[in-house]
């Protein structure tokens, strides 16, 4: 569910997720976890977006890591 809110989700729902994940408490922690998580296993339209998201609240993220391209699955 959560891979498809970021993939297909409107800017709402990008909204609610990212004050769900600025918590400071462990749930908001593994929210964040999860959401790196899926930018690098799941091809997500906007990935960058999303781990860009997350450094602004966590602070430094590998700024570039390898994603997968959604392109790949329609191939």
């Amino acid at each position: 569910m959560l891979a498809q809110l970021l993939d297909r989700g409107e800017l709402a729902a990008w909204r609610q997720l990212y004050r769900l994940a600025s918590g400071g408490g462990a749930e908001a922690a593994a929210l964040r976890g999860r959401i790196l998580r899926l930018c690098r296993t799941v091809p997500l339209s906007f990935p960058h977006l999303f781990i860009a998201a997350m450094a602004a609240i966590d602070g430094p993220i590998e700024p570039y890591p390898v994603v997968r391209d959604p392109a790949d699955e329609l191939a």
